[in-house]
């Protein structure tokens, strides 16, 4: 095989591995520029290539993670086949800060140097690996989360919690950071949301790292939920309808004696003026029905007052007393229940999701 044949096999599988198919059928601009500059290595037009390569680069163009990471290997690949072992480097080291896990094993036969130049260069970027919970249950107060962190050299590693409808240093709602030689951990201290059961707050996590020169790895950054559990409480009794209520008081006929007696008195009294003497001599000696008359008209209007009488209001003691304890038992119901779902809202637990990986 001839040695630019060679170049340009090397060449498309580094981009096949490091790209991926979906990368390349995307045909964004970036895109096209690298497959471009493939076609420049094939004529060993290394430095068209690596010109093509810087323009994929180009911030204006908004290449994606993986296409960088193909760009700055390949980049490094003309620089290396170019002699130009320092900006191989440099390229390669740009790579791995990005994609940290990746491989150019393809491209061995490019150069002696290359897999050991890559390998010196893997070895100097700080890497880290962190383990997290996915899914942790606090107290109803809240509660610590740790994430353990392992790193392939001393590095200052950074957690951050922020809020992400907020921009800027605002929106962080907690900090921690440890320098971690081997392994290290990172605690967040979990608060509650605000409000009761089944409130959700949603938050970013990251995590970062830098070596003892100041170079950033790659981030770790993830999308987290911390809710209160929904728990199940007791409705509230509806409340008491009027006609619960017995009737607290009565309307009640009077019946004084009053009226009668002073229908007699007076009836009596009309029927003995038939009998009234003047002087011992009787006024009369017929005997006349009209005084009778009289004398029992008025009686039987005493009567009728007697048997009409008057309303009157009057308390039920037995009904006041049973509505008072009614309401009683109704308040001390209100109050147990009350109570047990304050208890039940305060002992739910806490619950921190992590929900997805964010770019």
């Amino acid at each position: 095989m001839r040695p630019q044949t060679l170049l340009l096999a090397a060449v498309a599988l580094a981009t096949s591995a490091v790209a991926g198919p979906e990368t390349l059928t995307a045909q964004s601009e970036a895109t096209r520029l690298i497959v471009g500059a493939q076609s420049q290595l094939e004529a060993l037009n290394n430095d068209s290539a690596a010109s093509l390569l810087r323009r994929a680069l180009d911030a204006q163009l908004h290449a994606t993670p993986a296409e960088r990471v193909n760009a700055f290997i390949l980049l490094g690949v003309t620089d290396l086949v170019a002699d130009r072992a320092t900006q191989a480097r440099n390229a390669f080291r740009q790579a791995l800060e990005l994609d940290p896990t990746v491989q150019v094993d393809t491209l061995r036969d490019l150069h002696s140097d290359l897999l050991r130049v890559f390998a010196a260069e893997r070895e100097r970027v700080l890497r880290f690996v962190v383990t997290m919970p996915q899914d942790t249950l606090l107290a109803s107060a809240g509660g610590r989360v740790d994430f353990v962190v392992r790193t392939s050299g001393r590095g200052h590693v950074t957690l951050t919690i922020s809020d992400p409808r907020i921009a800027g240093e605002r929106g962080v709602v907690a900090v921690d950071s440890a320098v971690v030689d081997g392994t290290g951990t990172l605690r967040w201290r979990v608060e509650p949301p605000a409000g009761g059961p089944g409130a959700r707050v949603a938050y970013t996590l990251r995590i970062t790292a830098r070596d003892e020169a100041g170079v950033a790895a790659t981030s770790a950054v993830r999308a987290v939920t911390v809710e209160r559990e929904k728990v199940d409480t007791q409705r509230l009794p509806p409340v008491l309808s009027p006609s619960a209520f017995a009737s607290e008081s009565a309307l009640v006929q009077a019946h004084p004696g009053g009226p009668f007696a002073r229908g007699l008195f007076f009836g009596a009294a009309a029927a003995s003026l038939a009998y009234l003497v003047v002087g011992g001599e009787k006024v009369s000696g017929d005997r006349d029905a009209k005084p009778y008359v009289v004398g029992g008209a008025v009686a039987v209007s005493g009567l009728i007052g007697v048997i009409k009488g008057h309303r009157a209001v009057r308390p039920v003691p037995d009904n006041i007393l049973h509505n008072q304890q009614l309401r009683e038992q109704d308040t001390q119901q209100r109050a147990e229940i009350a109570q047990a779902n304050a208890r039940v809202r305060d002992a739910a637990h806490v619950r921190v999701r992590i929900t997805s990986v964010l770019p």
